[in-house]
């Protein structure tokens, strides 16, 4: 159980890596929802929609969860987590890299 005086960061990845990667992702939103300023979620690469199809956390959710709708709701949530942290305002922490897209900088990073 986290306590209130350490702090926690999942930095992405949550899902698509087993038969148990619903049960996970719903485990680490409830230690969320329970300690809020302790417990930190970074997106990585799979908490994406086209991941998810890919590599079966939507295939996973269909079959424990019923129809479409949930596995919607998760890609909503997953739009609302961070793609990176700054841990003591000196390490930043990204899942996978920092852009597909071509000429960003540690510059523009700084700006966010």
């Amino acid at each position: 159980r986290p306590l209130r005086v350490r702090q926690y960061l999942f930095n992405g990845g949550l899902v698509d890596h087993g038969e148990h990667g619903l049960e996970v992702l719903l485990l680490l939103l409830a230690f969320k929802l329970l300690h809020p300023g302790s417990v930190h979620i970074n997106r990585g690469c799979h908490e994406d929609g086209n991941a998810n199809r890919f590599f079966g956390f939507s295939e996973e959710v269909r079959k424990k969860c019923g129809g479409p709708q949930v596995f919607a709701l998760f890609n909503a949530l997953f739009a609302c987590l961070p793609v990176a942290s700054v841990v003591d305002r000196a390490v930043l922490v990204v899942h996978g890299g920092l852009s597909r897209h071509a000429g960003v900088l540690l510059e523009h990073l700084r700006g966010i």
